[in-house]
């Protein structure tokens, strides 16, 4: 019995000695380990960067991510947040992504068809100004002093000339020389001259039409046709003509169409024939009828019959004006004459040039009907209706 004690307080002494060992052996382990007694696994921590965290554990995360990017070794690149990769050899913008630059990237909601798919009226609809009435000059319209009208003497000539488009002889855009010509002379001595419209990036026309105090028949149903066509012209005008026509003057201004000067009265060959001083007289009487009447600022103006001196131009870009003139017409101002509407179009085609300015009467029946269909001629070739800047 003695031996059998022995034998059994020996093992259970190995057994308790083993045991100690183990738990010796732990402890120094995870001293020189430093394990936690609770680590979140793999998949639990990726799960938590797409579920949504409470605030205690955000902050914690952020620590965390902060104390990753600090251990990271220096020249590798830190995975996006939102989980995809960048492919290999790309570099990332500064700026952000690239914004393809194709023409074929889809319109945002509510935004306006582009010009080269819309024909009609909706290609015009985004080359209409919104304003009804032209901005302001540069130079406000004023009345010329004595010594401004001496200066205008000694510098320009006083020799009458006329203006004519219809000949033949035409560049490379199909503009009349004696147009093109007249435009170098003007501008390079005076300035401020429109016989062609602006250069667009797309070809652009532009529509006058001159009214006198002799008639006003046709005049309404052009606004109609205008409407219709939502395209926008410039009305060349004198006083009398308002006077008996205000309403559709004031319709004029309503609809976004822009009123220019002819001069206070109508004489008999132009208002050159009343002579330099008495002239920027008569324009001026006009544009302070124009501001009372309509509360309208004139900013362009016409020399009537076509006929014009240096010194009448000179005076009245000096007054404030833009001088316009045109390069295609008809002889058109009789209403008497029977205008055949087809010869008149095609006449108006042939003229046809990018900046091509269209001067016609609304005196004659047959100027107010070729509108109708110059204008889809016109925008069939890519060309668009713009009004003068």
């Amino acid at each position: 019995m003695n031996d059998l004690k022995k034998k059994w307080l020996i093992t259970g002494g190995v057994f308790v000695f083993a045991a100690a060992l183990t738990v010796l052996a732990g402890i120094g382990i995870s001293k020189m380990t430093g394990t936690k007694k609770s680590e979140v696994p793999e998949t639990e921590a990726a799960a938590a960067v797409t579920d949504p965290a409470e605030p205690d554990e955000n902050a914690s995360r952020t620590e965390s991510r902060q104390a990753e990017t600090d251990q990271a070794p220096q020249g590798s690149e830190a995975p996006a947040e939102s989980g995809s990769e960048a492919p290999q050899g790309s570099e990332a913008s500064e700026s952000g992504p690239e914004t393809p630059q194709s023409s074929e990237t889809p319109a945002e909601s509510g935004s306006e068809p582009s010009s080269e798919d819309t024909p009609g009226n909706d290609q015009q609809s985004s080359d209409t100004p919104p304003e009804t009435e032209p901005p302001v000059p540069a130079v406000a319209v004023h009345a010329l002093s004595a010594e401004e009208i001496a200066d205008i003497r000694a510098n320009y000539s006083d020799a009458e000339q006329g203006f004519y488009t219809g000949e033949s002889d035409r560049d490379e855009q199909n503009r009349a020389k004696s147009c093109v010509t007249r435009d170098q002379l003007l501008n390079s001595s005076i300035g401020n001259v429109l016989i062609f419209g602006p250069e667009t990036e797309q070809p652009t026309v532009y529509l006058t039409f001159i009214l006198t105090n002799e008639f006003a028949p046709n005049t309404e149903d052009l606004l109609n046709i205008l409407a219709n066509l939502n395209v926008k012209a410039l009305f060349l005008t004198d006083r009398p003509y308002v006077e008996h026509n205000l309403g559709l003057v004031q319709r004029m201004i309503q609809e976004g169409h822009e009123i220019g000067s002819i001069g206070n009265s109508l004489p008999d060959g132009g208002l050159v024939k009343l002579g330099l001083e008495a002239m920027c007289e008569d324009i001026y009487a006009f544009h302070t009828f124009m501001q009372e009447t309509c509360s309208y600022n004139m900013r362009k103006f016409y020399f009537s019959y076509d006929v014009y001196t240096e010194q009448a131009v000179a005076a009245v870009v000096k007054m404030g004006y833009q001088v316009v003139f045109y390069s295609a017409n008809y002889v058109d101002y009789d209403h008497y004459r029977d205008i055949d509407v087809n010869n008149l179009l095609m006449s108006l085609q042939y003229q046809t040039h990018p900046g091509c300015i269209y001067s016609l009467h609304t005196t004659n029946r047959a100027s107010v009907e070729v509108i109708q269909n110059i204008v889809p001629w016109l925008w069939e070739r890519g060309y668009t209706v713009g009004r003068l800047p």
